[in-house]
């Protein structure tokens, strides 16, 4: 009876052991094999299963059930989740309550001109940089990019916002899908978005409050902060990249048409040289205005 219950034990205390490995890539490659990393759940089952292996005459004096080991993997699962949500929550929070000073921040960036290299205009699209100098290889730039449209600042920013992913893709291709995960209100959102692997590189993913207002003026603004959320963990498919950035749209002197302003970070993480990321980083934007 004694080893029947150890057997027991054993065979739940490997299951949980299984399900609380998480996998760490080890290369930014799509199909690669990454080692396992056990976390402090998986410890203590295992030290459950041997005191429950050694302490035979305690397990009978005192009657533990079988189903001990099966309870505390449970109780630490529901923990880690409630301690999840609860540094989601505080996390969010606290961005919720910077949101006014971040838009103010970032419309004065958009529309300033100091520390903005020029790097090119064409097709009617003008494109800055600007890096510190102390960081010019290790870290991604800031690109500022802008572009007159002959429609409304209002629908320009619909478009922009669109949740069709088929017609987003029509001006960013790169763009795999998405979803909305939580509503603050009608105008302020965290979502979830996913792009294509790259050759043979991961796919990446990004987690983004996304706040949108409409000024009296015309000026529509829309505000991307990186963020993080419990119902959009990290997964061992994607590498999750950090993606920052302002959408201004002003109308133009002529009263029909609107001028587009776009200033925006991203580090797609993972190997890829911060020189690389850059050099794309300056050249994407003619693309994507020049499609939108």
């Amino acid at each position: 009876c004694a080893s029947a219950r150890c057997a027991a034990v054993h065979g739940a205390c490997t299951r949980a052991r299984s399900y609380f490995c998480i996998r760490a890539p080890a290369r930014d490659l799509c199909g690669s094999r990454a080692p396992y990393f056990r976390i402090g759940a998986a410890a203590a089952l295992l030290r459950l299963h041997d005191a429950a292996s050694t302490g035979d005459e305690m397990a009978q004096k005192t009657g533990t059930p079988v189903l001990l080991c099966v309870g505390v993997a449970a109780l630490a699962a529901v923990l880690a989740s409630l301690l999840n949500a609860e540094a989601s929550v505080q996390y969010n929070a606290a961005e919720g309550t910077s949101t006014a000073r971040t838009m103010a921040d970032a419309l004065a960036d958009a529309r300033s001109t100091a520390n903005w290299d020029p790097v090119l205009n064409a097709k009617g699209v003008r494109v800055w940089k600007r890096v510190e100098h102390a960081e010019r290889t290790s870290a991604p730039m800031a690109i500022k990019s802008q572009v007159y449209a002959a429609v409304p600042p209002r629908f320009f920013t619909d478009l922009l916002l669109t949740r069709d992913y088929d017609t987003a893709r029509l001006f960013n291709p790169t763009l795999d899908g998405g979803s909305d995960i939580e509503w603050f209100s009608k105008h302020e959102r965290i979502s979830h978005v996913r792009t294509k692997p790259v050759l043979i590189l991961k796919p990446r993913d990004f987690v983004v409050r996304v706040r949108r207002e409409s000024r009296s003026d015309g000026t529509e603004l829309v505000l991307n902060t990186n963020t993080v959320h419990r119902l959009a963990p990290v997964a061992q498919s994607h590498v999750r990249g950090v993606l920052n950035g302002l959408h201004l749209v002003e109308p133009h002197k002529d009263g029909t048409g609107c001028v587009y302003t776009m200033v925006s970070q991203m580090d797609p993480r993972g190997s890829i040289p911060m020189v690389i990321v850059n050099w794309f980083a300056m050249r994407r934007p003619l693309q994507y205005m020049v499609a939108l």
